[in-house]
């Protein structure tokens, strides 16, 4: 039994001939999934992307002129029609040593999720030689390439089998452009554009006797820095380059690396002197980090406004790309803010990769102290009388609004208001649900600011056994508008003092203490 140009599951190792016969394997045969229009239906004609089209016995055409097709029924190209998509001019090789006439190609990349038959599409050099394509097998298979080239002779061409073979035009040694157009029952719209003439970024020196590579499909290939000479010297007889397959630059690039983020908090000097390392980068080509050339430069960084009339902080995005340093490792001041840093390395052959580091450097924190609370307010009731007391020992008054009071079981207030909420210098503040104590106390006022108690509730003996809890522990806590903790109290039913807590407020024996310890309340 002789198999050749046949789509067949599991390959030469599923046949079983039990001894009755000899198996042949031929050319051409192939195992995928052969994406029939409908087989449930028992339409077992080849749906467009089917890799059996024009996968047949090339000696055999369709109707259609192109290769004949594998399975019952040919796929009439014809009857697609024209066809246009995002295909890329993805490697050039224009300086080949040896002669440009037999050795010279380009390479496209087909970014469609299906594939693009190319007949009728054109390409045209920088002068005004167009060139079409009249061959009814060139198909563009989707996230693959296709070679175009002068010479299709294996001796000749250095080695490799291109998909067209055009005439014409050779490139310029010293740069040249080329355009790619859809068919012209598209309106000959242009597709792609290279102009990697010498006086654009593009490598050329490099590129002498190499294939110049787009570094990845995905990038933008009018830009220069985005190409870089071919490694590869495994593929061409002659020179360096990827012909028909991924480019070498994929896996030839450096690897930026610019560490972990970094959260720091200014100390009161209005800046932070921060380290940025990035040797952790490495070069996979030639295995020396220390070749790459280093450049840091600031993206963009974020200030934080506050806004005394909404009085809520707002983000300022501002995109810079200030250079910063050169380096491996760097060192930069930086105010408060947040901040995307891009460490750019580069290598001998024009090749880069960047990587990311986010830097968020806090505001020097207040001084706020939460100095005492009332969790237990015994005959009255908890939404009438909860409060907690804070005291600023800082030099400087302090706008409350954007803080955030929380506790342990995701409660929380974000504190705003129209009006500043202050905590002058020296002074205590009051944050309760009440601003009204008069019918319990004889204090006519009550809190400064007033929070809802459903927003936030502190956890009593009363409250833990309304839960079902004999043990319990709490936390009240102060945020920052910048989601810094500014003080946090962790307290527990095992402290004597809340349990002794019943109608009177816990304080802090002095608002220097360390406010984590119980023995440091009464």
């Amino acid at each position: 039994i002789t198999f050749s140009y046949s789509d067949l599951q599991g390959g030469q190792d599923s046949i079983v001939t039990n001894g009755n016969g000899t198996v042949t394997w031929g050319d051409g045969n192939i195992d995928v999934d052969p994406n029939f229009t409908d087989m449930e239906n028992d339409d077992f004609s080849l749906a467009w992307g089917s890799e059996c089209i024009n996968a047949g016995d090339p000696s055999i055409t369709d109707p259609d002129g192109s290769w004949s097709d594998m399975g019952a029924y040919t796929f009439d190209l014809n009857a697609m029609g024209p066809m246009s998509g995002n295909v890329i001019i993805n490697e050039i090789m224009f300086d080949p040593d040896g002669s440009d006439s037999k050795r010279e190609y380009f390479e496209l990349y087909n970014h469609e999720e299906l594939p693009v038959w190319m007949m009728g599409w054109s390409f045209v050099d920088g002068g005004t030689n167009v060139q079409t394509v009249n061959d009814p097998n060139v198909i563009a298979w989707p996230q693959d390439v296709s070679v175009f080239a002068r010479d299709d002779d294996l001796e000749d061409n250095g080695g490799f089998t291109p998909d067209f073979v055009y005439g014409g035009f050779t490139f310029s040694n010293s740069g040249e452009e080329l355009s790619l157009f859809n068919p012209a029952e598209f309106g000959t719209e242009i597709i792609d554009f290279v102009d990697f003439s010498d006086d654009t970024q593009f490598p050329l020196d490099a590129a002498d006797n190499a294939g110049m590579e787009l570094i990845d499909p995905a990038l933008d290939n009018s830009e220069g820095s985005n190409w870089g000479a071919s490694v590869d010297t495994e593929m061409l007889d002659y020179g360096s380059g990827t012909p028909g397959a991924s480019n070498s630059t994929l896996y030839n690039r450096p690897v930026a690396d610019a560490g972990a983020d970094i959260t720091a908090t200014d100390d009161g000097d209005g800046w932070v002197l921060i380290t940025l390392d990035g040797s952790g980068s490495d070069d996979p080509h030639y295995g020396d980090p220390d070749l790459l050339t280093y450049t840091w430069y600031e993206e963009y960084h974020v200030d934080i406004i506050f806004n005394n009339e909404t009085g809520l902080y707002e983000r300022d995005t501002v995109y810079t790309g200030t250079e910063i340093q050169t380096g491996a490792v760097a060192e930069v001041s930086l105010e408060a803010g947040e901040y995307s840093i891009i460490l750019d390395v580069l290598d001998d052959d024009n090749l880069w990769s960047k990587d990311t580091v986010f830097v968020t450097i806090f505001p020097a924190p207040v001084n706020l102290v939460i100095n005492e609370f009332m969790i237990n307010t015994a005959d009255l009731d908890d939404e009438l009388g909860e409060y907690v007391e804070i005291i600023n020992l800082g030099n400087e008054s302090v706008d409350l609004r954007s803080y955030t009071l929380y506790g342990s079981e995701g409660e929380s207030h974000f504190i705003n208001d129209a009006d500043p909420v202050l905590v002058e210098p020296q002074g205590y503040f009051i944050l309760g649900v009440s601003d009204d104590w008069s019918e319990w106390t004889e204090i006519v006022s009550g809190a400064d600011y007033v929070y809802p108690f459903m927003e936030f509730s502190m956890m009593d003996f009363e409250t833990a056994d309304e839960e079902g809890l004999d043990e319990f522990t709490d936390v009240i806590g102060l945020l920052s508008p910048f989601e810094q903790v500014i003080d946090e109290v962790m307290y527990s039913s095992d402290w004597d003092v809340v349990e002794e807590a019943e109608g009177i407020s816990i304080e802090l024996t002095h608002p220097t203490l360390d406010n984590s310890l119980e023995e440091a309340w009464l």
